[in-house]
């Protein structure tokens, strides 16, 4: 049995880091519900799609689940889902040197908290969004 060499992701329930399951979650027969009332935005490098995590793990990038489930713009769906794609292509796909890379990063970080501020603005009241910026110091 191969142990898991993956890198170490944030840790959606403490704002920490853990490597992933390599179990896939069983398929589910009803849609996906949002669980718990605190809503992450995660650096998640592995994942090309939506930062958004609950206490399940990862949510839909879906723009239609997004839309009916968290009250989200389609605008701002479109815009998460982007975030995600580039996150990943500056950690994987890109040919880009170390420095080029962090200003890179330090860009999607500051995205990052203007799409908290608008993922805020739109989640209906009773859920709470955390965000942890990659260069700054304390969880938001």
């Amino acid at each position: 049995m191969m142990r898991d060499e993956r890198p170490t992701q944030p840790d959606p329930r403490q704002g920490g880091y853990f490597v992933p399951s390599a179990a896939p979650r069983p398929e589910q027969s009803q849609p996906r519900v949002v669980e718990g009332t605190v809503i992450r935005f995660m650096w998640d490098e592995g994942l090309v799609g939506s930062p958004l995590w609950d206490e399940g793990g990862p949510l839909p990038d879906d723009a239609t689940w997004m839309r009916e489930r968290l009250g989200l713009t389609e605008q701002l769906a479109a815009d998460l889902r982007q975030w995600g794609r580039d996150v990943y292509e500056v950690n994987f796909l890109a040919e880009i040197s170390g420095a080029e890379r962090e200003a890179q990063l330090r860009r999607l970080d500051s995205e990052a908290t203007t799409l908290v501020a608008r993922l805020k603005d739109e989640l209906p009241s009773g859920l709470t969004v955390r965000h942890r910026p990659m260069f700054g110091a304390t969880p938001k």
